[in-house]
């Protein structure tokens, strides 16, 4: 073989090895982005189906009679749904955009009614911990700021009240005057 037919070759073969070593990085780098965006995409549905599953939750808590609702958090639907306006007007509860107000009440009422903790709440409404404590506080500070409204302040009982069954807490209390 004579010189120029060498050189020739040589050029032709690192021409090909340069089209090759670009496809292969063409095609890693498509893969890449192909795993990338399958990965996207499969956070964005199951984002889409944890909130599909959170609200189902909460709907049929709340959505469907008095009963489940009372049974649930406590509180039947025209009261929770006051509530919530409450909270949403006065108790400077602020929205952000993730999980609704009813949500947040609902979560609140359902941890108080039946002290579970956070992370059985948050399998129920397909939440983690944090977010489930979160707003707890959230909620819990709301209705804090409320308490003139929501809490009645109860009024002591006279010595002299007209009621024969209060006669029975006299004892009581003189004793728990002079013991403590």
């Amino acid at each position: 073989m004579d010189r120029r037919k060498i050189v020739a070759r040589f050029i032709v073969n690192v021409w090909y090895l340069n089209i090759v070593t670009w496809l292969m990085m063409w095609f890693i780098k498509n893969h890449n982005s192909a795993r990338r965006r399958n990965r996207q995409l499969a956070l964005r549905n199951r984002t889409f189906v944890r909130r599909m599953v959170g609200s189902a939750y909460l709907d049929s808590i709340i959505g469907y009679d008095d009963v489940q609702c009372v049974n649930q958090i406590r509180m039947d639907r025209r009261t929770f749904h006051y509530l919530c306006q409450m909270l949403r007007d006065h108790g400077r509860v602020k929205l952000d955009g993730v999980v609704t107000m009813e949500e947040q009440v609902c979560m609140f009422l359902h941890i108080l009614a039946h002290h579970v903790k956070n992370r059985t709440i948050g399998s129920r409404f397909c939440r983690s911990g944090e977010t489930i404590s979160r707003y707890f506080n959230s909620i819990l500070h709301g209705v804090l700021r409320l308490q003139g409204t929501l809490l009645k302040v109860p009024e002591p009982i006279p010595n002299a009240y007209p009621d024969p069954k209060w006669s029975w807490f006299e004892v009581f209390f003189i004793f728990y005057k002079n013991y403590f």
